[in-house]
């Protein structure tokens, strides 16, 4: 695997009605030995609005500069950090 980049920044989780947040977040990003590409990465804020982003239905990070992308909240620990996989494309990636 190859690491493409990262993203980082401020942003927040959307999911169908609600906006939640603000997040710290990185996303990296890898291509694979057959050309797949996958991300994931790291998010810190309050610990409240961290849960309810991992009970979202289909949660989206919303980035700093307006884009987005899709992702999977993999873990959310009680100090507020959590852990994501993208399941969408990551934008300038």
């Amino acid at each position: 695997m190859r690491h493409l980049g990262s993203l980082s920044g401020t942003g927040h989780i959307l999911s169908a009605d609600k906006r939640l947040g603000p997040f710290d977040y990185q996303v990296d990003v890898w291509q694979e030995d057959v050309g797949l590409k996958s991300g994931g990465g790291t998010l810190d804020g309050d610990f409240l609005a961290l849960h309810q982003a991992f009970m979202a239905r289909d949660p989206a990070l919303e980035l700093e500069d307006g884009g987005s992308v899709k992702i999977v909240i993999t873990n959310a620990f009680s100090n507020g950090t959590g852990e994501f996989k993208t399941s969408g494309p990551v934008p300038g990636f």
